[in-house]
């Protein structure tokens, strides 16, 4: 499923599981095909050598929101630090970033710095040429939900959310593929504006055992 979801769209995807269902397994694995490591991939169909997966490294960003504080103010300094550290380990020159908007010039910068690579699974009438960097967002809504008794506080990390997704939105031609996850899918809260323009596979057919746990009987 990995293999065909790489192969049909660059995304943005979202998918909404239950806790302990295999989300953050699910990005890990992604996160190691698209980093090249078929060692880790050798137990998956994908890194079968009759698969048919073009193997190549792509620059990656993961991020997870499980564990960051539901406090506005640690939030932000939180992620902040993150992106100014990718910036700074990867040498982005992006400047300090004080927003989450500054993921657009990370993704931006970091897209420069490799060559464009086409998906031989993409449609071959798309003009535009996907360049190759990887986003991935893990649990976007777990402050969210352990802010939910502060009415203020969780507008305020919705902002910062809805910030964050529209600069995936943004870069779109700058991604190869890019996916966030979460327990819930925040309508009321005013998400869905930016959420909506993502493919949701949470009730899609295809994909609907994806991020399932198998516990062993």
């Amino acid at each position: 499923m990995i293999r065909d979801l790489i192969g049909s769209s660059p995304g943005p995807y979202f998918l909404t599981r239950p806790r302990r269902f295999g989300k953050t397994l699910l990005m890990d694995t992604i996160r190691n095909i698209f980093e090249g490591n078929r060692v880790f991939s050798k137990a998956l169909e994908i890194g079968r050598d009759d698969a048919g997966y073009d193997w190549q490294a792509f620059p990656v960003i993961r991020f997870s929101f499980n564990g960051y504080s539901s406090d506005p103010l640690l939030f932000e300094e939180r992620l902040f630090s993150a992106l100014n550290e990718i910036s700074d380990e990867r040498e982005l020159a992006t400047g300090k970033i004080l927003s989450a908007s500054g993921l657009s010039d990370v993704i931006d910068k970091l897209s420069k710095r490799h060559p464009p690579w086409r998906n031989p699974g993409l449609d071959p009438e798309r003009t535009e040429e996907p360049m190759n960097v990887v986003l991935l967002k893990d649990e976007y809504d777990f402050p969210m939900i352990s802010n939910l008794g502060n009415p203020e506080g969780t507008e305020r990390l919705r902002s910062i959310s809805h910030d964050f997704c529209s600069s995936i939105e943004s870069c779109h031609r700058n991604l190869q593929i890019s996916m966030v996850t979460g327990v819930n899918k925040f309508d009321q809260l005013s998400f869905s504006s930016t959420m909506n323009n993502f493919k949701d596979l949470s009730q899609n057919k295809q994909y609907s055992t994806l991020a399932v746990s198998r516990r062993p009987r």
